[in-house]
């Protein structure tokens, strides 16, 4: 468990990234703390950076979307140069995540597109703007992706289940109201009902049933938060591993993705990997005992893996910017 915070300082943590949107007095009282004490915290994790922001879960794939994860290995002589990447990569309507990174790749970044001629288009125009920066590049399509949750952030017999988003491509049919509200939750997932029908001009009754309706039909899977766990002294990792061949042991590797603490995601892809693991670990010793286990476990199916240090807390997005343009 995370150093230098209470139990009930990681609990709270815990429980915003289950549900950004519970409401502050159930919070409280599962936490049998007061509701001014809880906003109060909640502030100061966000002034320490702790939590950098909180996001919706949109599934993209609902949205008529597909995600590409680009590692670039890159050529570069000045920090600036560096920085200069990364600030266009985040003023690209396309761009989902922009993460700095340690080892093999430099950087990695999320993509949204509607195909994988219109992401190869997106992707040309940025090797052309940049030449001689990107010495390699190794492009992964998403299948589908898994949230399991910080269940080491807590010591609780039982734990929230899997959110699953991405796969098949079934676009959800939306109204111009559907949008709006799309828009509100994107910009500021925790605003009230009320907040939300006051800005729009609708009546709250409207807005709870429109994202109820959002929620039912697959577009919002959840609300969660941007966490830095590098504020805890946790160290964030992204695991890339390849399969001999496909067999019926990848449903025990996953299941054993599912149940382990400190695995908070997993996305199963389609190119060179065919899964990346998301980790948060409190050192290095630990990381190699997780992989350790897995090579142990599961040698049959793994034929090769990577690790990638992430050097700063991922800000996760779900839905590219274009969206609200089309």
């Amino acid at each position: 468990m995370p150093k230098d915070y209470s139990k009930k300082e990681l609990q709270l943590i815990y429980e915003l990234s289950n549900n950004a949107r519970s409401p502050l007095n159930h919070i409280a009282k599962r936490l049998k703390a007061s509701q001014q004490g809880i906003n109060y915290r909640i502030k100061q994790f966000q002034e320490q950076g702790t939590i950098m922001g909180f996001f919706t879960i949109f599934d993209y794939a609902n949205l008529d979307f597909d995600c590409f994860r680009v590692y670039f290995r890159l050529n570069y002589q000045k920090k600036e140069q560096f920085e200069s990447i990364i600030q266009h990569f985040l003023t690209n309507t396309f761009v989902l995540s922009v993460i700095p990174s340690a080892g093999r790749w430099d950087l990695i970044v999320l993509f949204a597109s509607k195909n994988a001629s219109k992401f190869n288009k997106i992707l040309q125009v940025i090797i052309d703007k940049f030449p001689n920066i990107f010495e390699n590049i190794e492009i992964l399509t998403t299948i589908s992706s898994h949230e399991f949750g910080r269940k080491y952030l807590v010591d609780y017999s039982s734990h929230i289940g899997t959110t699953i988003y991405g796969g098949d491509k079934i676009a959800s049919s939306l109204d111009s109201v559907d949008k709006k509200i799309i828009s509100e939750l994107y910009e500021s997932p925790r605003s009230s009902y009320v907040k939300i029908a006051s800005r729009l001009k609708l009546n709250p009754k409207t807005i709870i049933s429109k994202i109820k309706s959002l929620e039912a039909k697959g577009v919002i899977k959840g609300y969660s938060l941007n966490l830095d766990c590098y504020k805890f002294d946790y160290l964030p990792y992204k695991i890339l591993i390849k399969y001999h061949h496909l067999s019926k042991e990848e449903n025990e590797l996953l299941k054993f993705c599912h149940q382990h603490k400190n695995i908070i995601r997993l996305n199963k892809t389609l190119g060179f990997w065919n899964l990346e693991l998301d980790i948060e670990v409190p050192d290095t010793l630990e990381l190699n005992n997780i992989l350790s286990e897995i090579k142990r476990k599961y040698n049959s199916v793994i034929f090769e893996i990577e690790i990638v240090q992430l050097l700063r807390a991922p800000k996760i997005s779900f839905i590219p910017k274009s969206f609200f343009l089309e």
